[in-house]
């Protein structure tokens, strides 16, 4: 818990890069639940973690050593989201690092979940969600041009512009349902866990 409490104020300044990430970018808003998640997967196994009894020093610091250097190297390199999405990866790489360093790699593997879970806390870097975001827009355009062809409606199709006779309809940023896409990809992993246990 020490040590926890010692890499929550090493990291403090991302994480409240992070909260403000959430406040400021609907795309992120998912991202302050998934600690809470982790923590109660966590939770409801507590009784493993306390009777544990193995540990492993030497991968837990060589872990924690990694994430410190992805930290450094984030701050040299990088800044805006992607400095965050780099600084936020440190944070959970040092958090594994702690979890090994203290209860040894095979609980581990009994607590995979919860912690390979963590990785859904890193924001995607702005390139990526660019991305995702023109692959959803233009995968909207597709099926609004197959609609449009079914019902026998004539549109000229520009990309994701569509001139219909009397009016223009763009398939905007908002119609890539990338948070909806998010939501549901990260509740199907969570509904998967409890319920294939």
């Amino acid at each position: 818990l020490l040590l926890l409490l010692v890499i929550i104020a090493w990291f403090w300044q991302s994480l409240l890069a992070l909260y403000s990430l959430t406040q400021q970018q609907s795309h992120y808003s998912h991202l302050l639940l998934i600690p809470f998640v982790s923590l109660y997967v966590f939770y409801l196994n507590r009784g493993l973690i306390l009777n544990s009894r193995e540990w492993s020093p030497l991968s837990g610091l060589i872990m924690v050593g990694l994430g410190a250097i992805g930290y450094w190297w984030a701050g040299q390199a990088t800044n805006g989201v992607d400095h965050l999405s780099l600084t936020t990866l440190a944070l959970v790489v040092v958090i594994w690092g702690i979890f090994l360093f203290c209860y040894g790699l095979g609980s581990c593997r009994t607590f995979s979940f919860g912690l390979l879970f963590l990785l859904c806390m890193v924001p995607f870097p702005a390139g990526m969600l660019h991305t995702i975001i023109v692959f959803l827009q233009r995968s909207a355009a597709a099926v609004t041009g197959m609609c449009f062809s079914l019902l026998g409606v004539p549109v000229i199709r520009d990309d994701i512009v569509f001139g219909l006779s009397n009016m223009t309809i763009r398939v905007d940023e908002g119609c890539s349902a990338v948070r909806s896409a998010l939501s549901l990809i990260i509740t199907s992993i969570v509904a998967g866990h409890f319920s294939l246990r």
